[in-house]
């Protein structure tokens, strides 16, 4: 069974919003904690800085989720690529159907190719080998 996206991309959006909201609070509570995570993530969340506002630790915690859901969803897809899975962007959509694992067969004739070249090569030093790829 393949990742459900939906599934990744709330889990992944719950940890890092949380993980925003957690600094945030401990830095508005213990000013010397977090400040430089903080800095460094206000050059990617506008707004979301060192201020110890609750304003700007609920931007930051929006963000956080904002992110992690994008962030969530480009790693299932990505998954689902490599597992050899077909992925549907649709949030609620747990459906997954193989497609043959052509990225995979594609990757493993590549590399089968390299072998039988490196092996050619080792069999008889003076045969230079040819790079060119064939499908």
């Amino acid at each position: 069974m393949g990742v459900s996206l939906k599934a990744i991309s709330l889990s992944s959006a719950i940890l890092w919003g949380t993980a925003m909201l957690l600094v945030g609070l401990t830095h508005m509570g213990v000013p010397s904690y977090g400040g430089e995570f903080l800095r460094i993530i206000s050059s990617v969340y506008p707004g979301a800085d060192t201020a110890p506002t609750l304003g700007r630790v609920l931007l930051g915690t929006v963000y956080g989720l904002a992110d992690g859901v994008v962030a969530g969803l480009l790693f299932g897809w990505l998954y689902r690529a490599f597992a050899g899975y077909e992925s549907s962007l649709e949030i609620g959509s747990n459906r997954t159907t193989p497609r043959g694992n052509r990225l995979y067969s594609c990757v493993k004739s590549i590399i089968l190719q390299l072998e039988m070249r490196q092996s050619a090569f080792q069999a008889d030093p003076t045969v230079t080998p040819n790079m060119e790829f064939t499908q």
